[in-house]
């Protein structure tokens, strides 16, 4: 589990990988092919890391705190349960 200085971190190094793509989408020509790629893979193994963090946490928790937070969560919205379900039950 990761402590709460290391989650931090890693939603930091989300949101700055998901702001590199909206600066890119706001002037596509500013950046080379080479570069969009990068900003492509920043976004894909930010989120990878964010949600393997978010499963080991969920994975961490007693049986029963897992049944409620999943129980929670999946009803927060439509298409919730598939998303968590996903996300967190593989």
């Amino acid at each position: 589990m990761l402590s709460e200085e290391e989650y931090r971190r890693l939603r930091e190094d989300h949101e700055v990988a998901h702001f590199r793509a909206d600066l890119a989408l706001s002037d596509p020509e500013g950046y080379s092919l080479e570069e969009k790629a990068e900003i492509i893979e920043g976004m894909r193994s930010s989120t990878e890391e964010v949600e393997r963090a978010m499963r080991e946490d969920f994975e961490s928790m007693p049986p029963e705190t897992r049944r409620r937070m999943f129980e929670m969560l999946a009803s927060s919205g439509p298409g919730a349960r598939g998303f968590w379900s996903r996300l967190l039950l593989g």
